[in-house]
């Protein structure tokens, strides 16, 4: 798994992609990756805060976090509900993935390393 980033003044943006099911209808077909200017969703990581920040840029209804630690197997579980930031506090370092699950069943998955 690659965990991509691209460098931000104030921190480390990170990507954030949609998670497509594999239960296509027509298995023939591959699915459609969304295009990642239209994900609602940004991520920030600021190594010198300790703290991971999701912008929510439209009302995806209520929203769970899933943040897992893998060096630490640590998982902590947020909720976030309409438009607004998540402050997500890091402080164990290794590689980090955020799961987020929005109430009309979309999935959005941003990996990293702190």
């Amino acid at each position: 798994m690659a965990f991509p980033m691209r460098a931000q003044e104030e921190g480390t943006e990170v990507i954030v992609e949609e998670v497509l099911e594999n239960g296509n209808e027509n298995e023939n077909e591959s699915p459609t990756l969304r295009n990642p200017e239209s994900i609602p969703i940004t991520c920030f990581y600021y190594p010198t805060f300790e703290m991971v920040e999701l912008s929510f840029l439209s009302d995806l209804g209520t929203a769970d976090i899933v943040v897992s630690i893998l060096s630490t197997e640590t998982v902590d579980y947020y909720q976030q509900v309409g438009i607004g930031v998540a402050v997500i506090p890091i402080s164990d370092p290794g590689p980090i993935i955020i799961l987020i699950t929005t109430s009309s069943g979309y999935r959005y998955r941003a990996c990293f390393v702190a």
